[in-house]
């Protein structure tokens, strides 16, 4: 077993420096990255994100906090490709990452931003972020730029364990995630804003 293990940090980099470029680095990785487990000539329908006026509303720090707790957080990016997080109520957090042959806990909190918001996340001394090269151990915190699919519950069991290991770092959506665990993705209920909780 490895003492180190890889942990994120989640919304950082140059991908909020220059939104049209990150736009078009994110957009070509994506489709670069989507393979296609679909049957010819089926549909694929995409899962809903967060609605526009939702936002607005988690631009204060009890909005962040109602959005994301006791929900699950899935998001992509090309430096760490899929991650996964369980946000539980009472401030700890179990990060499914690429490559881990573990969940990753943690503690997870909104804070006041000089303007809007910061999640922050913290954890172990035992951990690193691969992206980075940082070790855990301290809070880290940066203000929300982009949500990915929340999605209400913990339905991969990430608090009791790791479900299935993620192998890379592709794009995998929540349903190809839940059909890797020998889950029904169907059992998916996705959260579109806070008043859909």
């Amino acid at each position: 077993m490895r003492t180190l293990d890889h942990r994120k940090r989640p919304f950082q980099g140059f991908l909020h420096r220059k939104p049209a470029f990150t736009f078009l680095v994110v957009s070509l990785a994506l489709l670069a990255s989507c393979k296609d487990t679909t049957e010819p000539g089926s549909i694929v329908t995409l899962p809903p994100t967060t609605s526009a006026g939702t936002y607005l509303e988690i631009q204060s720090v009890a909005g962040l906090k109602a959005y994301l707790s006791g929900n699950t957080h899935w998001i992509y990016d090309v430096f760490h490709g899929t991650q996964v997080e369980y946000n539980a109520p009472d401030g700890r957090t179990f990060l499914w990452y690429p490559g881990n042959t573990r969940i990753l806990p943690g503690r997870w909190e909104v804070r006041k931003g000089f303007i809007v918001p910061e999640l922050c996340f913290l954890y172990g001394t035992n951990t690193y972020n691969p992206v980075t090269g940082l070790r855990g151990g301290k809070w880290e915190c940066d203000t929300v730029k982009r949500l990915g699919y929340i999605m209400r519950g913990d339905p991969f069991g990430l608090s009791r364990g790791l479900p299935v290991r993620i192998p890379d770092g592709r794009l995998y959506l929540p349903a190809d995630l839940m059909r890797m665990a020998g889950k029904n993705p169907a059992v998916l209920e996705y959260v579109t804003s806070i008043r859909s909780r």
